[in-house]
């Protein structure tokens, strides 16, 4: 149940569009190879380095991967400059969690943290820290 909860958080979280959420940041379209570290409460080391690639878009900084996140919401989005914060909030049968992430674009590259707090009626409360860095790696195609 754990481990599930754990990789539905990192899926929804990697997955917030923000289509529509106001100017954008200083981000070269193309497709992006992106390296995430997940820390947890409660567990002394980081986990290896996830990386994953996906096009990004002026109008999708971080596009949808697929149908996780159904019953998630984005509360709310903010664009300061290159940096994008966003609050999202999960209501799932396993029950639910909570986002809060920020990112700065710069150009070809991006840094950005995710904290979540994920309530689970098995496992109890939780909290996941996400550390994201990313660079371009060429055109979409």
């Amino acid at each position: 149940m754990f481990r599930n909860i754990v990789s539905a958080a990192v899926i929804v979280c990697t997955t917030v569009s923000f289509a529509g959420a106001g100017s954008a940041p200083d981000m070269k379209e193309g497709k992006w190879e992106i390296s995430t570290t997940i820390e947890m409460e409660g567990m002394p080391v980081e986990t290896e380095p996830m990386k994953d690639t996906q096009c990004l878009t002026k109008k999708n900084f971080l596009p949808p991967l697929g149908d996780m996140g159904k019953e998630c919401k984005t509360t709310a989005t903010k664009i300061e400059g290159n940096t994008v914060k966003w609050t999202m909030k999960c209501n799932e049968q396993a029950g639910s969690m909570e986002s809060v992430g920020t990112i700065t674009y710069k150009g070809d590259k991006l840094e950005g943290t995710i904290k979540t707090t994920i309530k689970d009626p098995e496992a109890g409360k939780m909290t996941m820290v996400q550390r994201m860095s990313g660079k371009r790696i060429g055109d979409c195609k």
